[in-house]
């Protein structure tokens, strides 16, 4: 079996060398099985718990489950997002690097957001960001939009200024953790 070897950017979450590890054990179970008549029932129980062992490290590197978080490393994330709902509504989408099939909620732990418009302009003026549980008259909500992605929105008590309904945004997103249940 080739081994599979990840460079670093093409799945930031997943480590190479786990699962090059992953594969080993699951290449060791699997040659102890007996090659001349390739019978299952000749593994052993090591070679049985062997494969379970790289299917549940495998399942760790992959999906997220209850209690897991994500967090961005020290440098900001850039998307874009769209201010609508009469601009009282911002709402923008985080790509994660695993499956979040296993969760059903995602919670917002921290975040720090400065969000600008197509003309360069802050959001709100904001130029010292919208911080999540700080900048107040905001209601944060999180959706699961596919097998690993979030749509998170802020709906203002207010409308946003600097800005028109339906109107692109840019966002850097630093300081982001969310949580899995």
């Amino acid at each position: 079996m080739k081994k599979i070897i990840f460079t670093n950017g093409q799945v930031p979450a997943i480590n190479g060398e786990n699962l090059n590890k992953i594969q080993d054990n699951m290449e060791e179970a699997i040659n102890n099985v007996d090659t001349k008549t390739g019978n299952l029932e000749d593994l052993t129980t090591n070679d049985i718990s062997s494969l379970v062992n790289a299917i549940n490290e495998l399942k760790n590197e992959l999906y997220y489950k209850s209690g897991d978080s994500y967090k961005t490393i020290e440098q900001a994330i850039y998307c874009g997002g769209t201010v609508t709902g009469g601009t009282k509504s911002l709402n923008f989408n985080i790509p994660l690097p695993k499956s979040l099939k296993n969760v059903s909620v995602v919670k917002i732990k921290s975040m720090l957001l400065l969000v600008r418009t197509t003309a360069g302009a802050y959001l709100n003026e904001a130029s010292a960001g919208i911080e999540y549980g700080k900048t107040t008259g905001i209601t944060y909500n999180t959706f699961i939009v596919s097998d690993n992605s979030v749509l998170i929105q802020l709906v203002s008590d207010s409308a946003y200024t600097k800005v028109t309904n339906n109107t692109p945004v840019n966002i850097a997103i630093s300081q982001l953790e969310l949580e899995f249940e």
